[in-house]
């Protein structure tokens, strides 16, 4: 069965997500190797305020205050400790809206 979800690419390097908004991206790898599609989402610069554990951050002067990198983000949902990491290998050319979560079937019987 053809799911009837149509994925409508947005080119990244033109339009960002929302900030912190789960987003389907697609990744372009290195040379040779396959690119790659995860759930992620966009950081704005100084957006986020760091927190104590977090290593991918800038220093605001203005404010006195670390905050997350701007950048993008694979969410992990299983990882314990970490919501999610910052896709340092790879490029981010495209993201697309998520579909609608499936609704749960009633027993017709």
């Amino acid at each position: 069965m053809k799911p009837d979800w149509k994925i409508e690419w947005i080119n990244a390097e033109k339009h960002k997500p929302e900030h912190g908004k789960s987003v389907l991206v697609y990744v372009q790898q290195e040379l040779g190797r396959q690119p790659y599609m995860v759930v992620g989402h966009y950081f704005e610069r100084w957006a986020e305020i760091a927190g104590s554990e977090d290593e991918e951050v800038e220093y605001c002067e203005k404010s006195d205050e670390f905050f997350l990198k701007e950048g993008w983000l694979e969410q992990q949902v299983n990882w314990g400790e970490y919501t999610s990491i910052y896709i340092n290998e790879g490029l981010v050319t495209h993201w697309a809206e998520l579909p609608e979560a499936p609704v749960k079937e009633k027993n017709s019987g």
